[in-house]
């Protein structure tokens, strides 16, 4: 059986893959929000099945408004994700409105 090796990349080939400086890649690392990362010595690598899972973790789906003119709330579901809402009542002005309807 082969001994297959994870494919390997540097934070500059993955600033340049997602277009953002390498400092972003950086702070991300100290806050926890890129993907998973190798630390071997001073050298920082990624595997590419992690950063492939980031990207599919982060892609995002914007569905269009609805056409029968019921209004569109977003907010986040009870896991954090996002969600939209509709509900089929016209808009109404308030006090707090700052635009004319």
């Amino acid at each position: 059986m082969p001994n297959t090796l994870p494919e390997l990349i540097t934070p500059r080939t993955l600033a340049a893959r997602w277009g953002l400086s390498e400092k972003t890649l950086e702070r991300w690392r100290m806050t926890g929000n890129g993907p998973t990362f190798l630390k071997l010595g001073s050298r920082v690598l990624y595997r590419m099945d992690d950063v492939s899972a980031h990207e599919a973790l982060r892609t995002r789906r914007c569905d269009p408004p609805p056409l029968n003119g019921s209004t569109l709330k977003y907010g986040f579901d009870h896991e954090g994700g996002p969600q939209w809402q509709t509900s089929d009542t016209s808009p109404t002005r308030s006090s707090r409105s700052f635009g004319r309807l």
